[in-house]
């Protein structure tokens, strides 16, 4: 934000001294401008723009000097002299940041509470998004420093807001969670229950069906629609959608639940989108779905999956009007590509190459089609085609590098994970992939060395630390797993692969 702009507007009213300082600033001359501003505070005290004086000066030391210690002690500064300013629940919120980044979050998370106490002494406050935002932060932060009780009463007191239905599910499925850990199985199953039955086509709603033996000890829930939800969505990844329209058939006829019913007629628009390749007839049908909710932000996915259509049905148009020109071929291919319609993708791909065979990009929109029809030999061939075009493409040789694990070719995967981690040397990436490669060829030592290597170059890169814990119990390394292991769930504090690594800490002797 431009510091100089919060006290211009008020020059006329603060003297000679304070324009100094925002002249100053505005001339790039920060040291000069922030002492400026600190003597303009400690001058005139009680001047009604003295704690702007403060806010500015905490800003330039932030953002002009990096200095996180000095801003933090000029935040607190406003903080504790101008608790009734309008600026002092801003301060504490970016003192809260800062806090956060350097992961103190016990002291974070106060920071934050002190935030959104200021805001409620305040007549004309921030808004109810600066709130909830600001609300979820706190929670984030007592969850990170384990403190269950304070995480429980601040997203309860977040639930009571109107939020988007994604940050809803979410937030339940982590108070849920707090419950659970903190000996609350019964309050911990009703919420599981309450975000299941409510959000059933969240992913969070997905992770909670794992509680199903929980649930099972203190809530009645008809689970039979709920699975066949979730058997659909896999389905789906699995490219099965014979399957997934039938999952989701049963999941419609299983039950008279108006969300289940909605997320198996989404699910099935989509499905039947992709397998019919007739967009046009989709986009009505997606919009006249949309059209009837009553709360549009169940389905976040709604809005981009319809303008996604929209753009394919240009396309088809297009390809209809000019079926030789391979570059329009090309765009549509490559808009099935992403939309999913695998078999479509490789029909108009395979016409493009013939038409343009020196294409590099068809090449790599038909690698893509092909592993998404589950044709892998075809697509590593068709990868390796575009990388004569772009040999360091490191998104291709990921790719391909994946493509032969999923086959079978570990040794061809790792000599292309290997490629990628030479062209980006400092990419976490590349080494996570490269460990991943060896980790399946039973190579533990130079697995372990590529994990590391990933989480030197980024300490918050958690799939490296939960591989790290995996390979060290093989290994039979029990503190270097423990402490791969705690790491990951410091970072990554709920979902499946949370409770595996918790799983695994008391599997290893330790609390999870």
């Amino acid at each position: 934000m431009g510091l100089a702009i919060l006290a211009t507007a008020m020059l006329p009213a603060a003297g000679a001294q304070l324009e100094q300082a925002t002249r100053l600033e505005m001339d790039g001359e920060y040291a000069q401008a922030r002492d400026a501003y600190r003597a303009f505070a400690a001058d005139q005290p009680q001047h009604r723009l003295a704690p702007l004086a403060v806010m500015a000066q905490a800003n330039i030391e932030l953002l002009a000097f990096d200095d996180h210690g000095a801003a933090i002690t000029a935040y607190d500064h406003l903080v504790r002299d101008y608790p009734q300013s309008e600026w002092a629940a801003e301060a504490a919120r970016r003192k809260a940041e800062l806090l956060e980044a350097g992961e103190a979050w016990q002291q974070a998370g106060q920071a934050y509470g002190v935030a959104l106490e200021l805001a409620g002494r305040q007549p004309n406050g921030p808004g109810a998004e600066w709130v909830n935002e600001v609300s979820l932060a706190t929670a984030d932060c007592f969850y990170q420093a384990g403190e269950h009780g304070a995480v429980i009463e601040t997203y309860e007191a977040v639930l009571q807001n109107p939020l988007p239905a994604e940050s809803a599910a979410t937030i339940t499925y982590r108070l849920a969670d707090c419950l659970e850990t903190s000996g609350h199985p019964e309050l911990a199953a009703a919420r599981y229950a309450e975000l299941i039955r409510t959000y059933p086509g969240m992913s969070s709603a997905r992770d909670a069906l794992a509680k199903r033996e929980l649930l099972d000890q203190h809530e009645s829930i008809d689970w039979e629609p709920y699975l066949a939800l979730a058997e659909a969505r896999e389905a789906v990844r699995r490219r099965d959608f014979a399957g997934a329209l039938e999952q989701y058939r049963l999941a419609r006829d299983g039950t008279e639940d108006p969300a289940v019913r909605r997320c198996a007629d989404y699910g099935t628009i989509n499905v039947e989108t992709s397998l019919g390749g007739d967009y046009t007839q989709g986009l009505e049908r997606l919009e006249r779905f949309v059209d009837e909710l009553s709360d549009p932000t169940q389905f976040p996915n709604s809005t981009r999956l319809a303008q996604q259509y929209r753009m394919i049905a240009e396309g088809e148009r297009r390809a209809r009007e000019h079926p030789d020109d391979a570059a329009a071929l090309s765009s549509l291919g490559m808009q099935y590509v992403q939309a999913r319609a695998s078999e479509k993708a490789i029909e108009v791909l395979e016409r493009a190459r013939s038409l343009d065979p020196e294409d590099g990009d068809v090449h790599l929109g038909l690698g893509y089609a092909y592993q998404g029809a589950g044709r892998g030999e075809e697509a590593q061939q068709a990868f390796t085609a575009y990388l004569e075009h772009d040999p360091h493409n490191t998104q291709v040789l990921n790719m391909i590098g994946y493509t032969c694990l999923g086959g079978g070719d570990t040794e061809a995967a790792i000599g292309y994970f290997q490629r990628y981690a030479e062209v980006a040397p400092d990419d976490p990436n590349a080494h996570d992939s490269l460990g991943e490669g060896y980790l399946r060829a039973g190579r533990l030592e130079d697995a372990a060395r590529e994990y590391e290597r990933a989480v030197e170059l980024d300490d918050s890169f958690a799939n490296s630390y939960f591989m790290l814990g995996e390979v060290y119990r093989q290994l039979d390394a029990p503190e270097k797993a423990v402490a791969a292991y705690r790491r990951f769930v410091t970072l990554v504090a709920s979902g499946p692969q949370a409770d595996q690594a918790r799983a695994a800490l008391e599997e290893l002797g330790q609390e999870p």
